[in-house]
């Protein structure tokens, strides 16, 4: 009797380690998918907002459509920092806070949104700041994204 018992309580641990580790993983991919949701649309408004802040120094401060933009923009960076702040609660690796700061700089900066403010020509280096803050952002949060669900990792 007790050469018997041993194989199937053997058996039965290792069925219970193999649905162990398949609901680890299951919650793992579930939990990946949540957070990349989250990215995908962190990157949809770092996108918007970044072609939004090229249209609003290319435009004089005068300009009434250029104003409508500048508060367009202003709201898309209050939905990117809810997104990111959402981010790094889930995961402390997604504080990106100095990142974000620094974008929102880049793009509403200085003089933005003052009425004295003159039309840049699309040559000035303030588009490529732009670009440049927008890609390290981009950037910064994929790579976080990668490091906290690397796929090779058993658990």
């Amino acid at each position: 009797m007790t050469d018997v018992s041993w194989p199937i309580v053997l058996s039965w641990g290792i069925t219970i380690l193999g649905w162990i580790i398949v609901n680890h993983r299951a919650d793992r991919r579930s939990d990946a998918g949540e957070v990349f949701q989250m990215l995908s649309s962190a990157e949809s408004l770092i996108e918007e907002i970044t072609a939004s802040g090229k249209q609003i120094w290319s435009m004089d401060g005068k300009d009434n459509e250029g104003q409508k933009i500048i508060l367009d923009v202003n709201s898309k960076f209050s939905r990117l920092g809810n997104r990111l702040t959402a981010l790094a609660q889930r995961d402390g690796r997604f504080d990106l806070h100095s990142d974000f700061i620094n974008f929102k700089k880049v793009v509403t900066g200085q003089n933005a949104e003052s009425r004295k403010r003159n039309a840049l020509p699309y040559s000035d280096k303030k588009f490529t700041e732009i670009d440049e803050a927008a890609e390290t952002l981009a950037t910064v949060l994929h790579s976080t994204y990668n490091e906290a669900f690397n796929r090779g990792r058993l658990w």
